[in-house]
């Protein structure tokens, strides 16, 4: 219910009441994720503070803010290093499911700004299979496996990752959903075979 609040909040006209209600939702994570439709019009804001607190309820909703991920990654091309830094913290947060804009991300490895190249260092860290020596088709199974993911289908996660799991960050995947569909068994079998 104060979730719902909070969200006819992003309505206002006040872009403080808009930054505060978004920060709100933000700090609720993924239970806010029925919110994330409004919290991603708010990306479009003429005011730059609007869209940061946007882009980083957006990273704190984690990856079921995938469907956003474009909006997101329009804001890497903002001439404000600080929204640019949001949206790719947001991206990093999204995680494997946003590994399509990683070529977005690496863009700003280039950037002048310190916080900037960090920030999209940090984020390809989280999203990009490739920085971990991953091949496109784990890629591929990673990027099918994120739309399941977007769309809270844990038994699709499971169809598209089992058996086509290579990396450790698809590997770990695999295992958390085994696990947060109550699969113990399979999780462990699974670590004990990664582990050998």
């Amino acid at each position: 219910r104060i979730a719902t609040q909070l969200a006819e909040l992003l309505n206002s006209s006040n872009d403080n009441v808009r930054i505060g209600a978004a920060a709100a939702l933000g700090q609720m994570g993924g239970l806010a994720a029925g919110f994330a439709p409004q919290l991603a019009a708010l990306l479009d804001s003429s005011d730059d503070n609007v869209r940061m607190a946007a882009a980083e309820a957006l990273g704190r909703i984690g990856p079921a803010a995938v469907s956003f991920g474009p909006q997101l990654a329009a804001l890497l091309d903002s001439s404000n290093d600080n929204l640019r830094i949001a949206a790719a913290e947001a991206l990093g947060r999204v995680g494997p499911a946003a590994v399509r804009f990683a070529p977005q991300l690496e863009r700003l490895l280039g950037a002048s700004n310190d916080r900037v190249r960090q920030s999209a260092k940090s984020a390809l860290g989280r999203v990009s299979p490739g920085a971990m020596g991953v091949s496109s088709n784990d890629a591929k199974t990673m990027e099918l496996a994120a739309g399941c993911l977007a769309r809270g289908d844990n038994e699709c996660v499971i169809r598209a990752l089992e058996g086509n799991a290579r990396s450790e960050r698809a590997l770990g995947l695999l295992i958390e959903t085994y696990r947060s569909i109550g699969d113990e068994a399979s999780a462990k079998t699974l670590m004990e075979t990664y582990l050998k």
